[in-house]
């Protein structure tokens, strides 16, 4: 199936299948069909609308994206790997930091909650003192 993203506006559709050295195909059927669209919204009687959708002449756009493709493609650097080495222990530079831990975020949650009940009951007290 082929499906044109634009509008298409042809008297004649012509379809090139590059094969390559694949086996030949066997086409048993060809159809074509558009979508239907619809507008749909409320029209007072009495009154006259117009409906603009644009030149009727006008050309599908087309954009040339497979040139810019093909650019980008070329100006991206390649990249190398060494060889790959079995190290024993770890390099010093990637040894873990004192707050990068998971165990810092929760004694620091913890803390938090402590200090908010605190405060917390100590507004109670000041509250009930002023009844």
């Amino acid at each position: 199936m082929i499906t044109f993203e634009n509008e298409v506006k042809a008297d004649q559709l012509y379809i090139t299948i590059n094969n390559e050295d694949n086996r030949p195909l066997q086409l048993t059927k060809v159809g074509a069909w558009q979508r239907k669209k619809e507008l749909v919204t409320y029209l007072e009687a009495g009154k006259s609308y117009q409906l603009f959708l644009g030149k009727q002449d006008a050309a599908a756009p087309y954009y040339d994206l497979s040139s810019v493709e093909e650019r980008i493609k070329e100006n991206i650097p390649a990249i190398t790997l060494k060889p790959f080495q079995q190290t024993d222990q770890p390099d010093q530079s990637e040894r873990a930091h004192l707050f990068k831990s998971v165990y810092w975020f929760w004694i620091a949650l913890i803390l938090v909650i402590v200090l908010l009940l605190l405060m917390s009951n100590g507004l109670l007290k000041v509250m009930k003192r002023k009844k």
